[in-house]
C-alpha cells in the first residue's frame, strides 16, 4: 500500500479500513512501525505518522547509497546485445 506526500494520519487509518474492512469489528486498529533503532512503535497521531515517514525516507535513503544504481548506459548495451541475438 503506497502512502502519497500529501496524505495524513487519519487518511492512513480510514486507508486502512477500506482495504481491511474487517478491522472494523475487532477491537480497533493498531498500527506500529520500526523506528531508526528497530523499536517497535505505536502509531497513534499525526506526530508517530511524521515519524514513521522520515523512517521510511531515512531507510530509502540508506538503501540508495548502500546500492547505487546500476550504469544505464551499459544495461542499455546489454539489452541491444540480446535483442539483437532474439532478432538474428
Amino acid at each position: 500500500m503506497s502512502i502519497l506526500p500529501n496524505e495524513t494520519y487519519p487518511d492512513l487509518i480510514d486507508d486502512l479500513y477500506s482495504k481491511f474492512p474487517e478491522l472494523r469489528k475487532g477491537k480497533g486498529l493498531e498500527v506500529r512501525f520500526k523506528d531508526e533503532d528497530g523499536d517497535m512503535m505505536n502509531m497513534e497521531d499525526e506526530g508517530d505518522f511524521e515519524a514513521a515517514i522520515d523512517v521510511a525516507r531515512w531507510v530509502i535513503y540508506s538503501l540508495a547509497r548502500l546500492f547505487p544504481p546500476p550504469d544505464t548506459s551499459s544495461a542499455y548495451i546489454l539489452l541491444s546485445a540480446s535483442f539483437d541475438e532474439v532478432g538474428s
